[in-house]
């Protein structure tokens, strides 16, 4: 799945032009993720959602990236091994609305400190891209969240 992400200036502006598109109901989320100082992997972290817990892995290759996503039955207690282990990078928390339309998830995220952030996901770039664009993305941004977190505690 690819990604790209982008600030919202106009709120309003961007659920308006997801509407016109003919994206799906709306699914109100709450998500909480954990990151960990892993330094061989580009993200090792726990994300919870909506009551289930998933293990997310990212390595980046010389071919591209490596994605794992492992579902875990006791999230507080992986937490608290992998802290042990490797010691908390951040804690994400971030509320947010998705939108689905054939095979392309739009995401409008508010993570305190940060502000809001358009995320389009799909299997195909290009038309994350375009997605992105025709909701109003005029810059991406390649960084993620959880570095953009870092630069703003330092």
């Amino acid at each position: 799945m690819h990604e790209v992400k982008c600030r919202i200036l106009d709120l309003n502006k961007v659920r308006d032009k997801i509407k016109e598109m003919g994206f799906g109901k709306k699914t109100i989320i709450k998500v909480r993720d954990t990151y960990f100082d892993v330094k061989q992997l580009t993200v090792f972290k726990i994300n919870e959602e909506l009551g289930k817990a998933w293990l997310i892995i990212y390595k980046k290759t010389g071919k591209g990236f490596v994605f794992k996503k492992v579902p875990i039955e006791k999230p507080k207690s992986m937490k608290n091994l992998f802290e042990m282990a490797f010691g908390i990078r951040v804690v994400i928390n971030k509320r947010g609305e998705i939108y689905k339309k054939r095979g392309v998830i739009v995401s409008i995220e508010y993570i305190p400190k940060l502000g809001k952030f358009l995320v389009v996901q799909s299997k195909n770039k290009k038309i994350a891209e375009d997605v992105a664009k025709k909701l109003g993305a005029k810059k991406f941004i390649t960084k993620g969240f959880d570095k953009l977190m870092l630069e703003v505690k330092t």
